[in-house]
C-alpha cells in the first residue's frame, strides 16, 4: 500500500490529544464491564485479550458490596437496616453468578493454556474470541445475523433480559447484568464505529493516492477528482511538481504472514 504524505501530516495537524484521551477513557471504561458477560457467551479468546487476574479482581470487587452490607447491617442495624435473611434472599444469585463466571473463567485460561507460542502467526493474540455458534446460526424470518448485530444488539440484548428479569425478582445481581449489558451493547457499537472509520480512512488514502498527481501534474479540481482535493499552493513547474507528487506519495513495503 502507498503512503501519502500529505494525508499523514495533515491529520497530525488535526489531531486533538484531549479527545484522544476522553476516546481512550470511554472506550476503556464501558469495555471493562463487557468481560463479565462474554466469557459465557464466547471462546477461543485471545492470549492478550483475556485476563485471568482482571477476572479475579473483578471478582473480588463484585464479592465485597454485599458482604460489606451484611457486617454493617449486623454491627450498626440502627444505621444500616440489612440481615442476614436479606442477604440470603436478594444476594444468593449474585454470589452463584460470581462462581459461575469464575467457573468460566477457568476454563478459558485452561482453553488458551493448551495454544503453542503466538508468535507463529497463528492467532490473533488480541481476539475477543468466537461467537456462539447457536447465536450464529439462529434465523429469523428466514435469515440470519452477522456478526455486527450480534455483537451489539443480540448478545447484550439476552443479558438485559435475564438481568431485567432477576431485577423484578429482587435479585440484585440483575442491577449488575442490566449495566454490564448496556456496557457491552455501547463498547461494540464503538468498537464498530473505529473500524468504520479506519476503512474510511483507508478508502480515502487510495483514493488520494489515485488523484495526488492529477491534482498536482495535471491541475484537476475536486468535481474531477472524486471529491479530494488539497488546500495549498502547488508549483507551476512541470518537473517540480513532478518530483513534488512522487515526494508525496510514496510506497510502503507490506510483510505478509504465511
Amino acid at each position: 500500500m502507498k503512503r501519502n504524505i500529505y494525508l499523514e501530516l495533515l491529520h497530525q495537524g488535526r489531531s486533538n490529544p484531549i479527545k484522544l484521551f476522553i476516546y481512550s477513557l470511554f472506550a476503556n471504561f464501558v469495555c471493562a464491564p463487557r468481560l463479565l458477560l462474554e466469557v459465557h457467551t464466547r471462546s477461543q479468546f485471545g492470549e492478550r485479550y483475556f485476563s485471568f487476574s482482571r477476572a479475579w479482581i473483578y471478582a473480588f470487587l463484585l464479592g465485597a458490596p454485599p458482604i460489606f452490607y451484611l457486617v454493617l447491617g449486623i454491627f450498626k442495624p440502627y444505621f444500616f437496616d440489612f440481615t442476614v435473611w436479606d442477604f440470603f434472599l436478594h444476594y444468593t444469585t449474585w454470589y452463584v453468578f460470581i462462581y459461575l463466571f469464575l467457573k468460566k473463567c477457568i476454563e478459558h485460561r485452561k482453553e488458551i493454556k493448551k495454544y503453542k507460542a503466538e508468535f507463529d502467526f497463528k492467532r490473533y493474540t488480541i481476539s475477543s474470541g468466537v461467537i456462539d455458534q447457536r447465536l450464529v446460526n439462529f434465523k429469523y424470518k428466514g435469515r440470519t445475523f452477522d456478526s455486527r448485530t450480534i455483537q451489539t444488539i443480540i448478545e447484550p440484548g439476552l443479558f438485559l433480559i435475564m438481568g431485567l428479569g432477576l431485577t423484578i425478582l429482587t435479585q440484585w445481581i440483575g442491577i449488575v447484568i442490566m449495566f454490564c449489558s448496556i456496557c457491552y451493547s455501547v463498547s461494540y457499537f464503538f468498537s464498530y464505529k473505529l473500524g468504520d472509520d479506519a476503512i474510511m480512512d483507508i478508502i480515502d488514502n487510495i483514493i488520494a493516492n489515485e488523484q495526488t498527481s492529477r491534482i498536482i501534474r495535471e491541475g484537476k479540481k475536486s468535481a474531477e477528482t472524486n471529491g479530494f482535493e488539497m488546500n495549498c499552493e502547488l508549483p507551476n513547474d512541470p518537473e517540480l511538481a513532478a518530483k513534488l507528487s512522487d515526494i508525496i506519495v510514496q510506497k510502503e513495503e507490506i510483510i505478509y504472514a504465511i
